[in-house]
């Protein structure tokens, strides 16, 4: 976990870079993380704030979540190498049981014992 905690340190021992002084219980640096970045304040109550910005909303319209941006072509590409992996599957299987009965008929014993003398079959 990467995560850094954002809230003062209760103790003033420059722990806090001298941040402790202030009215609020932010860090600093999350301060200047949080003025710095883009935001969306276009539906936000009245009164929540004199001058919403809203310089950064086509930035955050086009932020995907991690791990569910797919592109149009992903999904038709995985059933493609899907596909082509199912029917090389059967195929090996069905060379692999042509060998297997191939070997099977090439052990019959063509020499037949009776009686302790070979005879042929």
């Amino acid at each position: 976990n990467n995560c850094i905690s954002c809230k003062e340190p209760v103790d003033a021992n420059e722990q806090n870079n001298g941040d402790y002084q202030d009215e609020d219980e932010i860090l600093e640096v999350c301060e200047r993380l949080y003025e710095e970045s883009a935001k969306c304040e276009e539906k936000l109550p009245s009164g929540t704030t004199y001058y919403p910005n809203t310089y950064g909303c086509n930035l955050v319209k086009s932020l995907k979540a991690p791990g569910k941006a797919k592109s149009a072509n992903s999904g038709s590409a995985a059933k493609v190498f899907a596909g082509l992996f199912a029917a090389c599957s059967i195929a090996f299987a069905g060379v692999a049981y042509y060998f297997y009965e191939k070997s099977q008929r090439a052990n019959v014993a063509l020499v037949e014992e009776s009686a302790g003398e070979g005879t042929m079959a």
